[in-house]
């Protein structure tokens, strides 16, 4: 086995992990009810249809270790259970680096496991509805390239803030933020959400942003990008970013019977994607 530990695990932190029994999973929302109009003597009549659908199809992931029967022979029985473990590592990690695409790829229709019918990335500034008259200008975009420090930071949320929903109407969304942040911006974050004062010059004058956030560091985004960081609404992200366990890891041995090999497998089925982008609003500088 490895003797360096693998990153932290993520996904607990960040998705809503649902199992599954079926080959693929749909979600649809509705759009909502627009304003309800003055009576002028007879009713009129208000439209509401499904939102945009998104379907999650799990994939297959299986490897084998094959071990030579010497091993068995000279009781090396520590090396076949590295073997075993080393197995279960690498499915895993395969979870983790699949669901830190998410972000990653934020800005492409590149999905992994998922289709969307809006056909947009999770970050764009051109987000769609279905509901015919509604304007997208505003309140439809959560995709910018500013790099991360305080005047941006407060940016970010107020175009959260002003997002608009299918009917084009603004919500309350949750005050529960958390700024999301690759290992070269950890110590930015840091600094902006909690030097307590003297943040803008040295006036001393109080940081507004302190105790407003939570930083949370991910590392494997770090893969793709050193700068892209994002502000997450943390309550709509744990229902609208999923995580399908659809078959849980099942390790397996047997022995060859020409070569006498022990032979060990692993094999496991999951898909992860979102439902809607009004929890993010990413930044790619």
């Amino acid at each position: 086995r490895m003797k360096y530990n693998e990153l932290k695990v993520m996904i607990p932190k960040l998705f809503n992990e649902i199992t599954s029994s079926s080959a693929y999973d749909e979600f649809m929302t509705v759009t909502g009810v627009q304003d309800i109009p003055a009576f002028s003597g007879q009713l009129t009549t208000l439209t509401m249809s499904s939102g945009w659908t998104k379907k999650i199809e799990s994939k297959e992931y299986a490897a084998q270790i094959i071990a030579q029967r010497k091993l068995i022979d000279d009781n090396k029985y520590s090396v076949l259970k590295d073997f075993a473990a080393g197995l279960m590592d690498s499915f895993y990690r395969v979870k983790e680096k699949k669901a830190a695409n998410i972000f990653n790829n934020a800005a492409s229709v590149a999905f992994d496991f998922m289709t969307s019918e809006e056909n947009k990335p999770l970050a764009s500034t051109t987000h769609l509805t279905k509901m015919d008259g509604v304007s997208t200008t505003t309140g439809f975009s959560n995709y910018g390239t500013n790099a991360l420090n305080e005047t941006n930071l407060a940016s970010a949320r107020i175009s959260m803030r002003q997002y608009r929903t299918d009917v084009g109407e603004r919500f309350q969304g949750g005050d529960n933020y958390i700024v999301l942040v690759p290992d070269e911006l950890e110590f930015k974050g840091l600094e902006i959400t909690q030097t307590k004062n003297g943040l803008y010059s040295g006036e001393g004058t109080e940081n507004v942003h302190r105790g407003r956030y939570e930083v949370v560091v991910y590392p494997r985004m770090s893969d793709s990008s050193a700068t892209a960081w994002a502000l997450i609404d943390k309550d709509l992200m744990k229902k609208d970013l999923v995580f399908v366990n659809r078959v849980a890891p099942e390790a397996n041995r047997t022995f060859d019977f020409s070569s006498f090999a022990l032979m060990q497998s692993i094999y496991g089925r999951f898909a992860c994607g979102f439902l809607d982008w009004r929890w993010i609003y990413f930044n790619a500088p």
